[in-house]
């Protein structure tokens, strides 16, 4: 009997317990009477996408209220109608609208890993640094004071490319209309995963799905164990890389239209701060008068 065979991924909430394959009836708390669970259709279905889903301690387990869950939990246990998912439909609706897509976006801004983005901010910083030097030294020679607008060069420059990468924008990869590539994107034997403009195009191919999804992470399965990259052996070649090969690692080319938009938006905001705190720090500084020591 389906009845009697194990599940993996089996869940119970108080009297309530749900697994992937079809369930004998059960009484909920209030002591009410259901009909069988075995009757009514896409139980098995409805099963797997709790267990999986929705359940306590569940391989993909949602972000929700216990409140919600609970409801979630009974609603599905008396019956498979879509309308028991509506609050789940609606908490995720909210979730995926207010804090996924905009950290999805913020993510794919970012075109270079993280320690280029921290390489970049020291180059910024060291950028400021020389633009301050050359002002101080200008300033205590003899030389004309417009020769400490040189330094106006360097202040700009290096404000820029901070503002730019506390975002994790760089604006040399952006020039180029490349990006790093990103360290899950290799397999075992060093290729490069198919790339998302690659994956597009399959929608316009004979290619069916079942025979490329091996190119790509379990990530992309419905059901499965949790989405984690703890057991992932990317993580372990990454590690095993030097800091030099993970600052520079391998460019791929970018060709979404709508990110470029964005990322370009970032460079001229970046750009006009830059300009904005330049501008009185040149003026002050070519105001002062020579120090003349030397």
């Amino acid at each position: 009997m389906l009845e009697d065979q194990p599940s993996p991924y089996t869940a119970t909430l108080g009297t309530l317990k749900f697994s992937e394959v079809p369930l004998a009836e059960a009484r909920p708390p209030d002591g009410s009477q259901t009909r069988s669970n075995t009757a009514q259709p896409f139980r098995m279905e409805i099963n797997r996408i709790v267990a999986h889903y929705i359940a306590p301690g569940s391989p993909r387990e949602l972000n929700l209220s216990y409140k919600d869950r609970v409801a979630v939990l009974y609603a599905l246990h008396r019956t498979t109608h879509p309308s028991a998912f509506h609050p789940i439909k609606t908490v995720l609706d909210l979730t995926l609208r207010n804090q996924s897509h905009p950290n999805f976006v913020r993510w794919s801004i970012c075109n270079g890993n993280k320690p280029w983005t921290i390489f970049l901010r020291t180059f910024a910083v060291c950028n400021i640094v020389v633009g301050f030097i050359i002002a101080v030294l200008l300033t205590l020679s003899r030389a004309s004071r417009w020769f400490r607008i040189l330094a106006a060069l360097e202040w700009w420059f290096g404000i820029t490319n901070l503002i730019a990468a506390y975002q994790g924008l760089c604006v040399l990869l952006l020039r180029r209309h490349t990006r790093e590539v990103r360290p899950w994107e290799m397999d075992e034997s060093g290729r490069d995963y198919a790339l998302d403009d690659e994956e597009a195009e399959l929608r316009h191919s004979k290619i069916l799905y079942e025979e490329t999804k091996s190119r790509w992470p379990v990530k992309m399965e419905l059901f499965g164990p949790a989405n984690t990259s703890e057991n992932d052996t990317w993580m372990d070649r990454y590690s095993m890389k030097s800091i030099f090969r993970k600052t520079f690692e391998k460019e791929v080319p970018t060709q979404e239209r709508g990110l470029h938009v964005m990322q370009n938006k970032i460079v001229r905001q970046a750009e006009a701060w830059a300009f904005i705190i330049t501008v009185p720090l040149t003026i002050l500084f070519t105001a002062l008068p020579k120090g003349n020591l030397y």
